[in-house]
């Protein structure tokens, strides 16, 4: 019969299982073939959610740069309409000046 330790990740997005078997070796105690397997679990965990912090932070900077993209042009449409109304103050206070 062989055993493992088993963890499961679960996501709204995914679930991702975990197995790392216990290997009988003689020469171990069953607290070391215990440990080792919690290594190893360890191990496949943290690689399995570096990976997953990295393509969430991936997501997120492409967010951030749509987000400065969509600010900039903002920025930029703004300030169009502000040289568009400083054009057209001068005009009108020329025509004020000539009236009077």
């Amino acid at each position: 019969m062989t055993f493992a330790i088993t963890a499961e990740f679960t996501s709204p997005l995914e679930n991702h299982n975990f197995s790392a078997p216990l290997i009988a070796d003689p020469n171990t105690t069953d607290i070391q073939q215990l440990t080792s397997a919690i290594k190893i679990m360890q191990a496949e965990l943290n690689q399995y959610l570096t990976k997953r912090m990295a393509a969430s932070n991936e997501s997120a900077d492409l967010s951030k740069d749509d987000d400065e993209e969509d600010d900039y042009d903002e920025n930029e449409n703004n300030e169009d309409t502000l040289q568009r109304r400083a054009d057209i103050v001068p005009e009108a206070t020329l025509k004020k000046q000539r009236t009077a």
